[in-house]
Parts: C-alpha cells; sequence; structure tokens
C-alpha cells in the first residue's frame, strides 16, 4: 500500500474511534487549575493512545490479546472518577475552586521537595497525567477493536506510517478540546455547571464502555445460565 493510502486508513482509523475523545477532552481542558495543567492533559492523552496503540499492535500479532467482554470491564475506571467526584461533592470535602477538579490529589510538602528534583520529569509523568491516560485508554475499547485486524494486516512499513499519522492527529485533537472548551459560551454554562454534570459524563461513559463491549450481557448471560 501507498504511503498516502497508509495516511488515509491511519486517519480513519483514528477518527472513527476517538470522536467522542473530542468531548472528554474538552471536558478536562475546562476543569484546569493550578493544579492540573494543559500539559498533563496533553501528555495523559498521548500517553494513553500510545498504550492502546502498543496494546493493539502486540495483539495483532498473537503475543497478547483479550476478549472484547474482558475489555469493556475497562470501563469501570472512568465510572470511579466519577463517582468519587460525586462522593467528594456529597461530603464537601474539596473547596469551591477544586470541585472542577478530575481528581483531587493532595501532595505533603516532604513530597514536593522530594519532587522539585526530578521537575522536569515529574512535569510531564505526574499523578494528572496518569489519571488522564488513564481515562483515554479506559475509553479505547472500540479502538482495540479496530486496531488490532487493522494492524494485523499491516506491514511494518505501513504500521510506522500510522504511528506517525496518530501522533499528529492527537495534537489536533486536543487542539480541538482546548478550542471548545475556551469558547465563551462552552466555557460559561462548563464553570456554572460543569460540577454537576461533569461526574455523570465520566460514569455515562463508563457505562457506555461496558454495555457496548456486551461485558454485561456477558456476565448477567452465564450467570443465568
Amino acid at each position: 500500500m501507498s504511503v498516502l493510502g497508509a495516511v488515509v486508513s491511519g486517519t480513519i482509523a483514528f477518527a472513527s474511534t476517538n470522536l467522542d475523545d473530542i468531548f472528554v477532552l474538552m471536558t478536562l481542558f475546562s476543569q484546569r487549575n493550578s493544579k492540573f495543567r494543559n500539559h498533563h492533559i496533553v501528555a495523559g492523552q498521548y500517553l494513553g493512545i500510545a498504550i492502546l496503540t502498543t496494546f493493539s499492535i502486540i495483539a495483532a500479532y498473537g503475543i497478547l490479546l483479550l476478549p472484547k467482554v474482558w475489555i469493556g470491564l475497562l470501563g469501570l475506571i472512568p465510572m470511579y472518577f466519577g463517582i468519587k467526584m460525586l462522593v467528594e461533592q456529597l461530603r464537601n470535602t474539596s473547596t469551591a475552586s477544586d470541585e472542577a477538579e478530575v481528581q483531587d490529589i493532595q501532595f505533603n510538602e516532604h513530597d514536593k521537595n522530594k519532587t522539585k528534583r526530578f521537575s522536569f520529569l515529574y512535569r510531564f509523568i505526574s499523578p494528572y497525567t496518569v489519571k488522564v491516560a488513564s481515562i483515554t485508554v479506559a475509553n479505547g475499547g472500540d479502538n482495540i477493536g479496530i486496531y488490532v485486524p487493522f494492524f494485523a494486516t499491516s506491514s511494518l512499513t505501513r504500521i510506522l506510517i500510522i504511528i506517525i499519522v496518530f501522533v499528529i492527529l492527537i495534537g489536533v485533537w486536543c487542539y480541538a478540546g482546548y478550542k471548545l472548551a475556551e469558547n465563551p459560551l462552552v466555557s460559561i454554562v462548563l464553570e456554572r455547571y460543569g460540577h454537576i454534570f461533569i461526574p455523570f459524563v465520566f460514569i455515562g461513559l463508563g457505562v457506555h464502555i461496558i454495555y457496548s463491549s456486551g461485558t454485561l450481557s456477558y456476565f448477567f448471560g452465564n450467570l443465568f445460565l
């Protein structure tokens, strides 16, 4: 297959499996504060897609392959985040300025001083980055389902071209999510009501992942057999 063909097919594969990620990224960018920054979101998105892509390539070559119903269990991750946010709001354990955070991670002064020596690395590999990556991975059941057969029929050269396409498109996706969050109308709505509906976005995302993967029907079907 030509380079152009690989670029086109890679673009279609990425766009078709990550349309919902734009809304998730918009939600994440709307929650930025002094702790949760742009680079956490961008780095987390790159890390999450890298994990999904790597897993898919390995699975495509038969080294590692999980049934789709088990992949659906990854939906428990965003559900956990959403439920945790709701519980924190009910208990009023976070301040008003921090209620819009994806997750509230507290560090004591000892931890802060300890990480100063590794400030460059810590800037990109922080708990916030890991949590963004985990949401991306949890939302990647459809990615794996499409990428595995896609990579299984691709040569090494074609896979390398597709990976480059993915790297570029992740940046485009992040920029789109950022611009949507910066939109005056969108940002006003998110600022006023984000802390109310954002937990339900993540819970709904988790439910969708589990349901669309056939996990519920699989386990409940076996339970009542």
